[in-house]
């Protein structure tokens, strides 16, 4: 993992020790890089994800059936999508982030 002036170093004991002991209140799940699905040009130095709690999402104002931000979109009931301009970053519905980059054009 390469370095980044201003960028926090997680050496990998702490990724793993975050992994397997993160507070439930803040966070639902947290997944490695590959178990994301992550591209390799989002969040390159991030080693994974953490899905959020129910609670905290509610305590950040999100309401089940509340209006998407702006440049989201929802093809279909299983996915939402943001466009990247040549590319798409798509996130399926469920407990586990999926990130799928898809080409345009």
């Amino acid at each position: 993992m390469f370095r980044d002036q201003g960028h926090p170093d997680i050496t990998l004991p702490d990724w793993e020790t975050f992994r397997k002991e993160f507070s439930p209140y803040l966070v639902e799940q947290v997944l490695d890089r590959g178990a994301a699905g992550l591209p390799s040009w989002f969040l390159p130095l991030a080693r994974g994800a953490a899905i959020a709690s129910p609670y905290l999402l509610h305590r950040a104002g999100y309401r089940p059936g509340s209006h998407r931000a702006r440049a989201w979109f929802k093809p279909n009931r299983e996915e939402v999508c943001k466009d990247l301009g040549r590319h798409c970053l798509t996130v399926l519905r469920g407990k586990e982030l999926v990130a799928d980059l898809l080409g345009r054009g």
